[in-house]
């Protein structure tokens, strides 16, 4: 009663299902909720991934007083029940061929969590390509080899363009950072890994999309592209986001003032590959892409978009 706006088909066409619990204690209605419940994460988690809402509605003497129906035990799990579908093998061999004309960086945006792509940093490396990895990506505090800082040098013209690769080789959402989606309005070319049936690409950047799971399609990318020594373009790229990180902590040393990006820099040197961090919309998570640097580290999702 408390809440200023209607629940019932708040999100309209925003989300995949939605239902409305009802309220009261009658019988099966426990079940019916656990059911609705495993309904939902089923249908959240099938391809193409996405949101659900469950309006749950609760009664005031839940403010106080214990429940009066017992607990009921779940339902089994809903899996989904779509298969895992690789590229056409056509196609893997126009990607790889594009791969090979010139300058290459790879770029991960927001993924979904379930959905991980752990073979990306080492097609990064076979290519000699940079990984740029989006905070929501799942990859810039795997492990070592992603650059984190390009959203702080990036926005300055000069550098960009000198940094500008000829093809990118994207996968996930639209990255956070604007200043990578400067980047990537300037390529040539690009390689899209949709990993689901979804329109993933509102830069209308011309190249060739790879439809299908695409763990699955950096792995076969793997067995198609020759490997590439690392050449100056990565090594230009590695010495702008070690710069940057180091200009970064210093600034943040000597700023003697509260600042969002620091109190974000210091909590991402608390955190461990063993905590969870769910980041805020809007600013906290752009400080998050821009001052918390890569290597092993949290677990981190956020919720962007419709909040």
């Amino acid at each position: 009663a408390g809440q200023p706006i209607g629940q019932v088909g708040l999100s309209g066409g925003d989300v995949k299902w939605f239902v409305a619990l009802p309220v009261g204690e009658g019988p099966g209605e426990a079940s019916y909720a656990a059911m609705a419940g495993a309904r939902a994460a089923s249908l959240a988690r099938s391809a193409p991934s996405g949101p659900v809402h469950i309006n749950v509605p609760l009664r005031e003497p839940m403010l106080d007083g214990a429940p009066s129906a017992e607990a009921q035990p779940a339902p089994p799990v809903l899996r989904p029940s779509e298969p895992e579908r690789r590229p056409a093998p056509e196609l893997l061999g126009q990607a790889a061929a594009l791969l090979a004309e010139g300058r290459v960086a790879i770029v991960a945006g927001p993924m979904p969590p379930h959905r991980p792509v752990p073979d990306l940093p080492a097609l990064a490396a076979k290519l000699g390509a940079p990984l740029l990895a989006d905070p929501l990506s799942g990859l810039r505090y795997a492990g070592e080899g992603a650059l984190g800082a390009y959203d702080l040098y990036l926005r300055d013209d000069a550098l960009r363009e000198a940094l500008q690769p000829d093809v990118v080789l994207r996968l996930g959402a639209l990255p956070t950072s604007k200043s990578l989606g400067a980047l990537l309005s300037g390529a040539r070319a690009q390689v899209l890994l949709s990993g689901e049936e979804s329109w993933r690409d509102p830069l209308l950047a011309p190249g060739l999309e790879l439809p299908g799971d695409a763990h699955l399609a950096v792995e076969d990318l793997l067995r198609h592209v020759a490997s590439l020594p690392e050449g100056d373009f990565a090594r230009r790229w590695r010495a702008a986001d070690a710069a940057a990180q180091a200009a970064a902590q210093d600034w943040l040393v000597g700023l003697g003032e509260p600042f969002d990006g620091a109190a974000i820099r210091t909590l991402r040197e608390l955190l461990g590959p063993a905590d969870l961090l769910f980041v805020g919309s809007s600013m906290p998570v752009r400080d998050l892409d821009g001052f918390a640097p890569p290597g092993p580290g949290p677990r981190v999702l956020s919720s962007r978009g419709a909040n």
